[in-house]
């Protein structure tokens, strides 16, 4: 892995909310879409709970069908009840 992707990881493994905002405000820059994956990742590792919250509120938003599709697999890793609400809604949606 490169550099940045093992920056973006440890950043995530702190798994506190300044983190969480700081993964979210870089994400909101980053025009790599490798980078936005590894981001991501990084947000579904964490253990804080307002992590779901961007992860779903950066997908939701996200134009890049390749990015979205990897955000919502890495949505349906997470052991939230707000990620699996969401993976449905998402589910029915495209019915």
């Amino acid at each position: 892995p490169d550099v940045l992707e093992e920056v973006i990881d440890g950043i995530g493994d702190y798994n506190n909310e300044k983190s969480v905002q700081f993964l979210q405000q870089f994400y909101k820059i980053s025009t790599e879409q490798e980078v936005k994956k590894d981001i991501l990742g990084a947000l579904s590792d964490s253990k804080i709970e307002t992590a779901v919250d961007v992860l779903i509120n950066l997908i939701t938003k996200e134009k890049n069908f390749e990015v979205k599709k990897y955000g919502i697999r890495k949505l349906g890793e997470m052991k939230s009840e707000k990620a699996r609400k969401m993976l449905r809604e998402i589910l029915f949606k495209q019915k």
